[in-house]
C-alpha cells in the first residue's frame, strides 16, 4: 500500500507537505510510507497514534489530537472520518448543542451499534471511555479548538507560473491595497508546483484556511476596483461566501456539462450521485474557518478536469448539506458571463476567467488599469470564446 496523494503538496493522511521526490518514496518504498504511517516519517513532527486520513480544520481534529496526546487511539475508517469532519462542520457552537449525540459515539458498544453511529475509540488501558471521560474530551477539545484560531481575516493568492506572474504585476498592487483597506493579512504562495494541471496549485491554501477565522481567496486574474467595500461584511460571519456560476455555464456550454462532470466525480469517490441546481466559481471564495477541510484534493483517483476544485467544492457543500452565502455578481464579474461589457464598470472584483489567449488577458488587464473598460474582443482564433462574443 502506498500513498494515496494525486500530487505533491499537503497530504490529508500524514499531515506533511511532501515534495514529488517524498511523494515517490511514500508510493514506492514501503519502509518510508509505514514511517509516515506511524507518525515518524520525514517532515513529522509527532508520534500521534491517529491513523488513517487526518482532517484539518475543527472541533473534531483537535478531538483527535486530544485522545492521541492522552495515549488513546481512533481506528479510522470512512464513516468515523466522517463524524469527525462533521464535528468540523458543526464548529464550537454546533458541538456543544449536540453533545450528548457526540458522547454517544465515543461511548456506543462496537458489538451492539451500527457502526455509522459511532466513532471507535480505544482508550488507554484497551477500554471504551466512560460517557463522563467522552463528555470532558469533547468540551476540552472544543476549548482547545477555539484557542486555534487566528481571530483575524487573511487574503489569499496562488501565483503559479510565468504567466500568473505577469498578471500579478497588474492584480498585485491592488489586491495588497485592498487587504491593507479591509485590515485583512495577505498571503501569497509563489511558484508552480503542479506545471501539468495549474489548477491544482490551489488546493494548496488549506493549510492556512484552517489557521485564520475567515480566508478570502482570489484567483490571479481577478482586477479588484478601488471602491470595492469589505468583502468581509458582505457575507455573514460563519457563512461560506461564493458567487453561482450555473446560468452563466449553461449560456455558454451547450448541454449540462456541470451535471455531467458532477456525476463523475461522484463516481470516483464512492458517492451518490447529486442533481445538481447551482454551481460554485472557485475564483472568488470566502472561507470560514470551519470549511477548510472541504477545499482539498480528491481522495481517490479522478480526472484531472480543468477546474475540479469549483466542482468538488460544490458538491461537498451539497453531500453535507450546507447552504453557501451566494454573491452578489458585483463581488465575481465574470468574463464568461452574459452581461460581462454591461456591468463592468459596476463591478467590485472583475474576474477574466476564460479570458484566452495569454496575450488577450493581459491587454484587458492593461486596460483597465488604465481605466479603460470599453468593449475588447477575444481574437477570433482564440481557444474559446464566450457566447457574448458571437452577439
Amino acid at each position: 500500500m502506498g500513498c494515496e496523494c494525486l500530487m505533491a503538496g499537503y497530504c490529508k493522511r500524514h499531515r506533511v507537505n511532501k515534495s514529488k521526490h517524498w511523494l515517490y518514496l511514500c508510493q514506492n518504498k514501503p519502509r518510508y510510507f509505514a514511517a509516515w504511517e506511524k507518525g515518524v516519517g520525514p517532515g513529522q513532527r509527532t508520534t500521534a497514534k491517529v491513523r488513517s486520513k487526518p482532517i484539518a480544520g475543527g472541533p473534531g481534529t483537535a478531538l483527535l489530537k486530544l485522545i492521541a496526546d492522552q495515549g488513546g487511539t481512533v481506528h479510522r475508517g470512512g464513516v468515523c472520518n466522517d463524524k469527525i469532519r462533521q464535528m468540523n462542520l458543526w464548529g464550537s457552537e454546533g458541538c456543544r448543542e449536540r453533545l450528548n449525540v457526540i458522547v454517544g459515539w465515543l461511548t456506543a458498544p462496537p458489538r451492539r451499534t451500527n457502526r455509522r453511529e459511532r466513532i471507535t475509540v480505544t482508550a488507554p488501558g484497551s477500554r471504551r471511555p466512560s460517557p463522563g471521560t467522552a463528555r470532558r474530551l469533547v468540551l476540552n477539545a472544543i476549548a482547545r479548538h477555539e484557542g486555534d484560531v487566528n481571530h483575524g481575516n487573511l487574503i489569499i493568492v496562488v501565483v503559479g507560473g510565468k504567466t500568473t506572474e505577469e498578471q500579478w504585476q497588474i492584480t498585485g498592487p491592488r489586491i495588497e491595497n485592498y487587504a491593507r483597506r479591509v485590515g485583512a493579512d495577505l498571503k501569497v504562495l509563489m511558484g508552480d508546483h503542479h506545471p501539468g494541471w495549474p489548477m491544482a496549485n490551489k488546493w494548496r491554501i488549506q493549510p492556512f484556511v484552517a489557521k485564520y477565522e475567515r480566508t478570502l481567496y482570489l484567483d490571479v486574474d481577478v482586477f479588484i476596483s478601488p471602491d470595492a467595500p469589505n468583502i468581509f461584511d458582505a457575507v455573514p460571519k460563519n457563512r461560506f461566501g461564493l458567487f453561482d456560476e450555473f446560468a452563466d455555464t449553461r449560456f455558454n456550454v451547450p448541454g449540462n456539462w456541470i451535471q455531467k462532470e458532477g456525476n463523475a466525480i461522484c463516481d470516483s469517490q464512492g458517492w451518490p450521485r447529486i442533481q445538481l441546481t447551482w454551481s460554485a466559481n472557485g475564483g472568488v471564495l470566502l472561507f470560514p474557518k470551519w470549511a477548510s477541510d472541504l477545499y482539498a484534493p480528491p481522495e481517490k483517483k479522478v480526472k484531472k478536469y480543468w477546474c475540479l476544485d469549483q466542482g468538488l467544492l460544490t458538491l461537498q457543500l451539497e453531500r453535507f448539506q450546507i447552504q453557501p452565502h451566494f454573491l452578489d455578481r458585483k463581488w465575481n464579474h465574470g468574463f464568461v458571463g452574459s452581461q460581462f461589457w454591461r456591468g463592468i464598470k459596476d463591478a467590485y472584483f472583475v474576474h477574466l476567467n476564460g479570458s484566452r489567449p495569454h496575450s488577450y488577458r493581459m491587454a484587458l488587464l492593461r486596460r483597465f488599469a488604465a481605466g479603460d473598460f470599453s468593449r475588447l474582443n477575444p481574437p477570433a482564433t482564440a481557444h474559446w470564446r464566450p457566447q457574448w462574443a458571437s452577439l
